[in-house]
């Protein structure tokens, strides 16, 4: 019995070895194709062209954020919802046209200040989120995969290799951030209308009162 049973282990463990092998082969493979069909034809593709130039805008507020809650990271935050029917200081044309670059500038200008305003702490939440869910070592490879000297032969063999790592590592946490990713976006919408009721006449303990209770609903209670 123990003679079968060491037979079929060996041959478990020789198929198991071969079958991730030829997985980790295959998705190098196609990491390769995808990005030397990109390197190839975003040049001479306008639309294409524009989404790697769109992608590689997001990443870097992505990386100016992560500088910004670097600053911000071990402050003591005051509670949002008692924050929440405060004055608005930042300028929204500001903020659609600088975007986290205005954030950073609004902080420099006005300190400690910045954390009572309930418009900074939601765009803070709001780019943690983005910055949590798409993991560092993916954002990273996606910008060197962008960039012109990418472009060689070697350079592509290596970015696939980093590429495919990076979707291994990140893969079995993949369900439960898009998961986390769809609860915190429906409740930062939440907190948004609450923020607009507060400018348009609501009454703010009763405003308070609600962000509190939609909190107290939501298991996880990040940044906010």
């Amino acid at each position: 019995m123990n003679k079968y049973l060491r037979f079929w282990l060996k041959y478990s463990a020789i198929f198991l070895s071969t079958f991730c092998l030829t997985v980790f082969i295959a998705i190098g493979i196609v990491a390769y194709l995808g990005i030397d069909h990109f390197h190839q034809q975003a040049p001479n593709d306008p639309n294409l062209n524009e989404v790697a130039k769109i992608s590689e805008g997001y990443l870097e507020e992505i990386g100016t954020f992560e500088e910004l809650f670097a600053q911000i990271q071990g402050k003591k935050l005051p509670p949002f919802c008692s924050t929440i029917c405060n004055p608005v200081g930042l300028d929204q044309d500001e903020l659609i046209n600088g975007k986290t670059d205005y954030l950073v500038s609004y902080y420099k200008e006005s300190g400690n200040r910045a954390l009572k305003d309930p418009l900074f702490r939601f765009k803070l939440e709001q780019m943690s989120l983005v910055s949590r869910t798409l993991p560092s070592s993916m954002r990273t490879v996606m910008n060197d995969i962008l960039k012109e000297d990418g472009r060689e032969t070697k350079s592509k063999v290596w970015l696939a290799l980093r590429l495919e790592t990076a979707i291994l590592v990140n893969l079995p946490s993949l369900p439960s951030r898009l998961n986390s990713f769809k609860e915190q976006t429906e409740q930062l919408e939440h907190f948004r209308t609450l923020i607009r009721a507060c400018h348009t006449g609501g009454n703010p303990k009763k405003i308070s009162s609600q962000c509190e209770a939609r909190l107290h609903r939501t298991s996880s209670k990040q940044a906010i």
